[in-house]
């Protein structure tokens, strides 16, 4: 028996024409139509998105008052404004988890901060770091003097996570792990690095031991678990993501850039139009940028674009500045910007290959001026950023002096025979150039008996003997591609660092992983040559 449903909004009668009713329904309000809509759509999520960062901040800082309060410390100076994508992290940042899980986490770092700033240790005993360990025994202001500094040196843009690496190379878990990795106990590796993320009480730790699992994965070759673990990682510990390890194959010493060119502080169109008259610059210093000239923007342009797109090489400094400087002249919500500054800036982040800042301010701009630009495309071009570039070489002008001729009527015995002398024309000899040093890379997982590499590391070791003369050899070792070293090799290699010590011989290691270092520590490979670690 069918509904007897009055009025004129009464849905249709019979199920089928109700369920076909309900889908209409919820079809309309589901759909979002037209360009304003959806517009509208975007900047709500980017609004919600800065709301949830001004309250994660908020709370930090709240966090941070409220400790100061119980040291009865003053506050400290505003921080200086931030430098864009190159200026790193803050050093306690909040993740973007969810409010449920924001309290904890703010536990957490409290915890840590008071264990930092001589407050009783959380952990027990036998668990406290090296570090807090050398905190504790004196002043808080000669900690940091006294912490004991270990043959490795670490090679990171980041002085913090330096820092954090020296302090806990020589852990006894750690040492622990680089024995079972060395034993192909992989998973043992694997529970053991998991058992020191899930502790709470030492932050520092958790982010070690993330990282030394990103070199677990490398080494098994697992490039998908790698990259899922390198987000999760930098977005915990507040560092950058980390790409997959490529070995650079070793080459000579390439010149630096040949054509250096610097901003000035306004950049207008004919210091740009001046790359046509000469050759253009492959290093370029953005460091004193302060303007860019709407003219100058028209003409960086299309220059920035082509450069993507063809396969050179490009030095710059100052990338951090030029970033903040577009950034300004494109700010978020003004609808009256000139779509130009847009095109600008997101060639600039194509240029330099940050993908991910890229897709935020394509939807930032098309959410602020309903720009509709072209996805992303890997740029063909490579940009090595450096601080600083070099000053051109200012060699002053030997003064030449003339000769003084003797007329030969002036001219007795002794001055026989007569002649302009030319003393000041020699030219002293130079010293003979130090030979470059040689390079053996070690590649893959060296097990066993490793006869073949040891005669590779005699063969370069006899040629640059013979190169260098009276000069002090030095061997480098590119380990960029090494992955894993049992005890035999690592003892192998040991014996013969050894052996090119006593023979006056130094060596340096260079790109070494982590987990692999960890190694080298253990057996004292770092006591008999110099290893850097790959960051």
């Amino acid at each position: 028996m069918e509904p007897k449903v009055a009025g004129a909004d009464a849905p249709p009668r019979g199920w089928a024409a109700l369920v076909r009713w309900w889908r209409r329904w919820r079809d309309s309000t589901r759909q979002v139509r037209g360009l304003q809509e959806e517009r509208a759509a975007l900047q709500a999520a980017l609004q919600r998105r800065r709301h949830h960062d001004e309250v994660r901040r908020a709370e930090l800082q709240e966090l941070r008052a409220l400790l100061r309060q119980q040291r009865g410390e003053a506050a400290p100076a505003p921080p200086r404004p931030p430098r864009g994508d190159t200026e790193q992290a803050s050093a306690w940042p909040l993740p973007a988890t969810p409010r449920s899980g924001t309290m904890e986490q703010i536990a957490r770092i409290e915890a840590h901060m008071a264990q930092q700033w001589g407050g009783v240790p959380t952990a027990p005993p036998h668990e406290a770091a090296p570090a807090t360990a050398e905190r504790a025994a004196g002043p808080a202001e000669a900690g940091a003097a006294r912490v004991p500094r270990l043959a490795i040196d670490i090679v990171h843009p980041d002085p913090r996570g330096a820092v954090a690496m020296q302090a806990w190379l020589g852990h006894p878990a750690l040492t622990e792990l680089a024995v079972a990795f060395a034993n192909g106990r992989f998973e043992v590796v694997q529970r053991g690095l998991q058992t020191m993320l899930q502790r709470s009480d030492d932050a520092l730790l958790a982010c070690v031991a993330g990282r030394l699992k990103l070199d677990l994965l490398w080494a098994l070759c697992d490039r998908e678990g790698y990259d899922a673990w390198a987000a999760q990682w930098a977005q915990r510990c507040g560092q950058p993501v980390l790409p997959w390890p490529v070995q650079v194959p070793a080459t000579p010493a390439t010149p630096g850039p040949q054509r250096v060119w610097r901003c000035p502080a306004r950049l207008r169109a004919d210091d740009v139009q001046a790359w046509a008259t000469h050759a253009e610059p492959d290093g370029l210093d953005w460091r004193a940028l302060e303007t860019i000239d709407a003219a100058a923007a028209a003409v960086l342009l299309p220059c920035w674009q082509r450069w993507a797109d063809e396969p050179r090489v490009l030095t710059m400094a100052g990338t951090g500045v030029l970033l903040r400087r577009l950034k300004e002249a494109t700010p978020s919500g003004r609808a009256d910007v000139e779509p130009m500054w847009w095109r600008l800036r997101l060639a600039a982040l194509r240029l330099l290959d940050r993908r991910a800042s890229y897709e935020l301010v394509a939807l930032d701009a098309y959410a602020t001026a309903g720009l509709v630009l072209p996805p992303w495309q890997a740029p063909r071009a490579l940009v090595v950023e450096v601080q600083a570039l070099p000053e051109p070489a200012a060699v002053a002008p030997v003064a030449v002096a003339e000769p003084v001729p003797v007329p030969v009527e002036a001219a007795d015995e002794h001055d026989f025979p007569a002649m302009a002398t030319a003393l000041a024309d020699w030219v002293p000899s130079q010293p003979a150039s130090i030979p470059t040093p040689t390079t053996v890379a070690l590649e893959g997982v060296l097990c066993g008996d490793i006869g073949p590499v040891l005669a590779r590391l005699d063969d370069a070791l006899l040629r640059h003997e013979a190169a260098a003369g009276d000069t002090v050899p030095l061997l480098h070792i590119d380990a960029q591609g090494l992955r894993r070293l049992d005890f035999a090799a690592v003892g192998a290699l040991l014996q013969w660092l050894l052996a090119a010590r006593a023979r006056g011989v130094r060596t340096e290691w260079h790109g070494v992983a982590p987990l692999v270092g960890l190694l080298l520590h253990t057996v004292g490979i770092d006591q008999v040559a110099e290893v850097r670690l790959r960051q």
